[in-house]
């Protein structure tokens, strides 16, 4: 199917929901950064519970988005969206950190549920040779979403945050508004008669044996969650380089507000590697593609926590790690989308944010034991570096050279 109005109407309301989930986060992040002294391990929580309801949903959200409408999963997901982030104002005006956190985990939740039936319905709109370039256009509308997002974090007083809840939640309506003049698909046949299964565990291990049988499914689903592990640490990291050291200095001597622009900027130098990656790939996906920017990646990652010691040097090094991240991401999530029959591709993007959100979610609960280590931002960076390296080297063994998009 090639719905390229609908596709546009898909972009706008992703990129609203990128917006509202990076504002919202970012904003709890700098709470928990201030709060470094008394509560220095928020940060982590927030992480954890955003990731766990991931970990726990995913997989069943899969598969009521292969056996519903995914066009109706993303209209009532951006209404529920607008419920929490009410709640979110409330807690802001309150300033509860306990009510943050909730809510935090809300929002988790009402993601995975969202996430395979937005990213299932670009090969909806956008199938065969066509498919790389709309991730790239999707991925694009993302990082801008990010870039927006997380920019606009930090500038407010705490006692003027609940402003943001306010307007988040306006913004979420917008977006369900969007959604709905996207058109509907038919739900493939064999998508109605598959068993809803709620045990993440069970699911977890159904689903990769099934993946099993389409090589280079396991490893780019693998590959991608690695993908996001880094860039959970990358945040963290961000954050950390404004947390006082003992002599009381800090490696950052900027304000929360304008370090917050500095993170959103990185993604323009993602989204123009996945923008460019979207539309360099036509006929087939490569596989030096992901290995070219999954080395690019460690690099600038390792340049970072080697040479990381001022503002300048800490961004230099990861917009290097930024741009090529669009190499690496744009090729993964695109096999995950093409290799997987059509009746089954909102449950392994279900499994995929499964294992994505489960990684993210073990690097948080990880966080703070490093911290106890006197493992700093710089190196949990070589740590990521040297993670990369090695999925470099597990897509290097188990992907095939060349995967072929044409609709033969």
């Amino acid at each position: 199917m090639d719905n390229v109005r609908s596709f546009k109407h898909l972009v706008t309301t992703q990129f609203l929901t990128v917006f509202n989930d990076n504002l919202f986060k970012q904003s709890v992040l700098l709470i928990a950064v201030g709060l470094a002294s008394t509560f220095p391990a928020m940060q982590s929580w927030a992480q954890a519970l955003f990731s766990a309801p991931f970990f726990f949903f995913a997989a069943f959200a899969g598969d009521l988005a292969d056996r519903y409408s995914k066009r109706k999963i993303i209209i009532h997901c951006k209404y529920i969206e607008a419920a929490i982030m009410l709640l979110a104002a409330l807690s802001f005006f309150l300033q509860s950190n306990t009510a943050l956190l909730i809510t935090v985990a809300l929002m988790g939740t009402q993601s995975a549920f969202l996430g395979p039936a937005k990213y299932g319905a670009i090969r909806d709109y956008r199938d065969g040779e066509k498919l790389t370039n709309a991730n790239g256009i999707f991925q694009s509308s993302v990082l801008f979403g990010i870039l927006l997002g997380t920019g606009c974090a930090g500038h407010l007083s705490d006692s003027l945050l609940w402003l943001l809840g306010v307007l988040m939640a306006v913004i979420a309506i917008g977006g369900a508004k969007m959604a709905t003049k996207m058109d509907s698909v038919a739900v493939h046949s064999q998508a109605k008669t598959k068993r809803l299964r709620i045990n993440p565990v069970l699911k977890l291990v159904s689903g990769l044996r099934y993946a099993k049988q389409y090589r280079g499914l396991c490893s780019a689903m693998i590959g991608h969650a690695v993908f996001w592990l880094c860039g959970s640490w990358i945040l963290l990291a961000w954050n950390e380089f404004l947390i006082p050291l003992d002599d009381g200095s800090r490696i950052v001597e900027v304000s929360k507000g304008m370090w917050s622009i500095g993170l959103a900027s990185l993604s323009i130098f993602m989204g123009l590697g996945a923008f460019i990656c979207g539309r360099s790939i036509q006929k087939n996906i490569f596989k030096r593609v992901p290995l070219i920017g999954g080395a690019g990646m460690a690099v600038g990652l390792y340049c970072c926590a080697v040479f990381g010691h001022s503002p300048l040097s800490i961004w230099l090094s990861l917009a290097v790690a930024s741009f090529f991240s669009g190499f690496y991401l744009i090729p993964l999530r695109s096999l995950v989308q093409f290799i997987t029959p059509p009746h089954a591709i909102g449950s392994m993007l279900g499994l995929n944010q499964m294992l994505d959100f489960g990684f993210i979610l073990a690097t948080a609960l990880l966080r703070p034991w490093l911290l106890i280590k006197g493992v700093g931002a710089n190196d949990l960076l070589l740590i990521t570096a040297v993670l990369m390296a090695c999925s470099c080297l597990m897509l290097k063994v188990c992907l095939p050279t060349k995967t072929s998009l044409s609709q033969a």
